[in-house]
């Protein structure tokens, strides 16, 4: 538990089925007698020391944005901090799904805000590229109303909408990072210049603890993962090109050598034009996870495997390779793995 005390975390849990005054009444009867607060408010974006109940647009029926009034909403926690929120949230939504009616449906989401001290630009560019690159598979562990381009609330930071280049090739503030996208993307820079925090937009909606607590190490760990990524070392990613071995073909080229096509297959030549070897269309294949078979699908998932970066490091040295999976618990890798399952089937 150590790496989630690095992170302060807020969360917004959007919810339907109850009258809001409801929810604040019995909840504060829930939790008296606890150091935990819970107030219902008109709609802002306030950051508060007290969880707060208001409105949202796209779910709040007959609401009132001045009093906070109307049927069904959004519960905005405090900043909460390390292992301590975690345990603070669990309690709160132990209350929460302790009150008559409350659901969540198609319409609800959950957003999650994290910080750190001391935030680098860099390490934002690197967690916006990577969640980029792997978006397809994080995608699995989603319902299709959350995938893809599928939400307005949560459009994909992958496809060509996105001013990724932009992204990584900022050379300014934070502050002014928050500026080169809209908020309704699956990763939400513009919290930086607000809150301070890199707002997490895509899952689905959901009270329950495990999911949630779970998402939320996932992202914890997985930016702490993104703090040391090389993208020298990148071995699964989302596919630029729309070609065959596209992916190796720009790793190769990253270390200003060339793989060209030629009589079935394919040579490598260094970076002085000097041939190097052949290599047969079979082989390259050996060089994915699962090669693909639609090689012009745009903006495709494809996995490099073993036995590429043996390949790669037999000419270019080793490499540390990257994967979603790098510096995720095995506790939250399980959980994944077996949601993606149960969404699958």
């Amino acid at each position: 538990m150590t790496i989630y005390n690095n992170f302060k975390f807020g969360v917004e849990i959007e919810f339907t089925g109850a009258e809001l005054r409801t929810v604040e009444t019995e909840m504060q009867a829930i939790l008296a007698g606890t150091n935990i607060q819970v107030v219902r408010e008109g709609y802002n974006h306030v950051t508060r020391n007290h969880w707060k109940i208001t409105t949202d647009a796209t779910v709040t029926e007959h609401r009132n944005y001045s009093s906070g009034d109307g049927f069904g909403g959004e519960l905005v926690s405090p900043v909460l901090d390390g292992v301590a929120g975690f345990i603070e949230l669990e309690k709160v939504l132990d209350a929460l799904n302790s009150i008559a009616g409350v659901t969540v449906d198609v319409r609800c989401g959950l957003h999650v805000h994290l910080s750190w001290a001391d935030m680098q630009v860099q390490q934002i560019k690197n967690i916006v590229k990577r969640y980029a690159q792997y978006e397809t598979l994080i995608d699995r562990f989603m319902p299709n109303s959350r995938k893809a381009n599928n939400s307005r609330w949560c459009s994909s930071i992958a496809g060509d909408r996105y001013p990724l280049r932009d992204v990584a090739s900022h050379q300014g503030s934070l502050e002014r990072m928050a500026n080169l996208a809209g908020r309704y993307y699956k990763v939400n820079l513009q919290c930086l210049s607000r809150y301070g925090t890199i707002e997490f937009r895509q899952h689905s909606g959901t009270t329950d603890y495990t999911k949630i607590s779970n998402w939320i190490k996932f992202l914890m760990e997985f930016c702490e993962a993104s703090t040391d990524f090389s993208e020298s070392a990148t071995t699964s990613y989302k596919r630029k090109k729309k070609i065959a071995f596209g992916e190796i073909r720009e790793q190769v080229a990253a270390q200003g050598w060339d793989l060209r096509f030629a009589n079935n297959g394919y040579k490598l030549f260094d970076a002085n034009g000097d041939f190097v070897e052949k290599l047969t269309m079979e082989t390259l294949e050996t060089f994915y996870v699962d090669c693909p078979t639609e090689w012009n699908k745009a903006y495709q998932t494809a996995e490099l495997s073993d036995a590429f970066v043996t390949w790669f490091a037999g000419h270019f040295g080793a490499v540390e390779a990257d994967s979603l999976t790098r510096g995720i618990s095995t506790e939250v890798q399980t959980y994944l793995t077996n949601r993606a399952a149960q969404l699958a089937a």
